[in-house]
């Protein structure tokens, strides 16, 4: 969508209202796949633990 000069209300911008703003999706994804490590890590170590 492009500006409509007519109608400068509906035009389109980069966070328009009612979505997430674009900074804080990069540090949620890498907070999330830090999350997922450790705990992949937390269960890795306690299977090898009782299987020794």
């Amino acid at each position: 969508m492009t500006y409509d000069p007519q109608d400068p209300e509906g035009s389109a911008t980069a966070a328009d209202r009612g979505t997430r703003s674009p900074v804080l999706g990069p540090p949620a994804v890498v907070v999330g796949c830090g999350m997922a490590t450790v705990g992949f890590a937390v269960v890795l170590y306690f299977e090898i633990r009782r299987g020794s």
